[in-house]
């Protein structure tokens, strides 16, 4: 099971939004159950040049748990993000 998201709002008149999923993967064969996610918050900065929708800044959370199945195996790492739409 894979829910995605995407969560536009304003913040002190910046345009932001919380994107992202989260993977449910049961156990199968030697494999323990697993769960892997990518929370974004991106700051749309293109606004700035009154060409909002293209350019964000931000940053991502990458968490996997039981890594490749792998029982106690986790990730769990913050990460600068830069999203360019063309």
């Amino acid at each position: 099971m894979t829910p995605a998201f995407s969560l536009p709002f304003k913040a002190g008149g910046a345009s932001m939004s919380l994107e992202g999923y989260a993977d449910f993967i049961g156990a199968h064969a030697e494999c323990e159950a697993m769960v892997i996610s990518q929370p974004q918050l991106r700051v749309d900065i293109s606004g700035l040049w009154n060409k909002p929708g293209k350019v964000y800044l931000g940053v991502e959370w990458d968490y996997w748990h039981n890594k490749y199945g792998i029982k106690g195996l986790r990730d769990n790492v913050w990460l600068p993000l830069f999203v360019w739409k063309l």
